[in-house]
């Protein structure tokens, strides 16, 4: 595909909705109006601890992990029903990636590795601190 042809891709950043909604909006709301090929894609990024390999805190660390990947399976499902009022309208996928790090780290090297021509990233928060890094 030529750089002419290639879909202007956006990723929004999805943590839980409370926190992503307007961003969502607002990605949703910019793809309606281009007059370009697009591709939309809400990332929802899993940072899980890494293991300490330390008696009993590496025990603390996989059991703290299964609870973040409960959290983060009821997030994304949170996230496909929020995203379902613009089926029809808007095209998009939802991508998930679980890595160990902070959520900035996860973000970026996810990005890095399959979004390497990404044009726009929208943030639906205010700590920026990881993805600033």
């Amino acid at each position: 595909m030529s750089d002419q042809a290639r879909a202007y891709t956006v990723v929004v950043a999805v943590d839980q909705i409370h926190t992503s909604s307007k961003a969502i909006n607002h990605a949703f709301d910019l793809c309606g109006k281009l007059a370009v090929p697009y591709r939309l894609i809400l990332l929802h990024a899993l940072a899980l601890n890494k293991p300490s390999h330390m008696p009993y805190l590496d025990d603390l660390d996989k059991a703290c992990n299964a609870d973040l990947k409960e959290q983060s399976r009821a997030a994304v499902a949170s996230i496909h029903s929020f995203a379902r009022r613009f089926e029809g309208r808007i095209d998009y996928t939802v991508e998930t990636v679980e890595a160990y790090g902070d959520a900035g780290s996860v973000i970026d090297g996810y990005l890095r590795e399959h979004h390497p021509q990404l044009d726009m990233l929208v943030v639906g928060t205010r700590n920026r601190q990881g993805v600033a890094k």
